[in-house]
Formats: structure tokens, C-alpha cells, sequence
């Protein structure tokens, strides 16, 4: 099966994105707009997840991205890999996230910190 070219860094980004978008102008929009974009972003975060887990079909895939520690001889970078094990666990966080994201909208749509909280979930 083809490598998928989605990065692996997108998935926690993307969420990450919409709790900084929600907690900086949240306040300035209505309960939909901030539910439309914290669901979204957790959608597209599962989406990409689904994709990237089908690509790699049993094995491993490595993405290496910047040096994180550099003491002498050591050197340690900050990778993604995503390997049978990672996968399942990138579709439970990001299915089950979806899936509370959905519900906790429902339930705090009357309450005043309503994009704040969303912006919690989100982080």
C-alpha cells in the first residue's frame, strides 16, 4: 500500500490549532462558530488519523523533525512514528475525542464559559 502523504505532526496540531483559535477569539463569535470549529478540527484530526493508519498497513513509519536534545555524542530527536500500536491508539484518542467533543457541546451549549471550556477540550 502507497505511503500516505499526510505529515503525522498534522494530527495532534490540528486540535491544538483550534484550542488556540477558540481560546483567543472564541469569546468574539457565536456558540456555533466556536462548536463548528472545535468538532472540526478533532474531525479532521481522526480523519487524517484513519488515512495515515490505512497507509501504513503493518509496518512502521518514522518522521523525524527536529534535534531535541544535543549533549555531546547524544542526540535526540523528536520523531512521530506510527506502527500497529500507535495506530490503534491514534484512532481511540482521536475517535473517542470526536465522539465526547460531540456530546460535550450538547451539554454545555447554555453555560457562559462555553468557549472556553470547548478551548479546554481541544488543548
Amino acid at each position: 500500500m502507497q505511503q500516505s502523504n499526510i505529515p503525522l505532526w498534522l494530527i495532534p496540531l490540528i486540535p491544538l490549532a483550534g484550542a488556540v483559535w477558540n481560546g483567543v477569539l472564541g469569546k468574539r463569535f457565536s456558540h456555533r462558530a466556536v462548536a463548528l470549529v472545535a468538532v472540526g478540527s478533532t474531525a479532521v484530526a481522526f480523519v487524517m488519523g484513519v488515512l495515515a493508519v490505512l497507509a501504513v498497513h503493518g509496518g512502521g513509519r518514522l518522521e523525524s523533525h527536529v534535534p531535541w536534545i544535543a549533549a555531546g555524542s547524544l542526540r535526540v530527536d523528536f520523531n512521530f512514528y506510527l506502527d500497529p500500536l500507535s495506530s490503534v491508539m491514534t484512532l481511540v484518542v482521536t475517535g473517542v475525542g470526536l465522539l465526547i467533543h460531540i456530546y460535550a457541546v450538547g451539554y454545555m451549549w447554555e453555560e457562559d464559559g462555553f468557549y472556553r471550556f470547548i478551548s479546554y477540550m481541544n488543548l
